[in-house]
């Protein structure tokens, strides 16, 4: 059981890295490639920082009780 616990884990936290690795390449893609500077959208490292990271600390704050609860109960 020991061992499911923690293939779980590192499952979790391998899902965690990657979307987070995926999200930041998929910002800065966009933010590079943006070819009409008049377009309606204004950029922001602010704001692309911010879509990048608010799912990161959501997965982050449901992957954290899971996974304490799992490894140390």
């Amino acid at each position: 059981m020991d061992h499911f616990r923690g293939a779980l884990g590192l499952a979790s936290m391998a899902i965690l890295v990657i979307v987070f690795v995926l999200m930041c390449w998929s910002s800065w893609q966009n933010h590079r490639t943006r070819q009409n500077p008049d377009d309606n959208f204004h950029g922001s490292i602010i704001i692309e920082l911010s879509w990048v990271t608010a799912p990161f600390i959501i997965v982050w704050a449901l992957v954290w009780p899971t996974a304490r609860n799992l490894w140390f109960n």
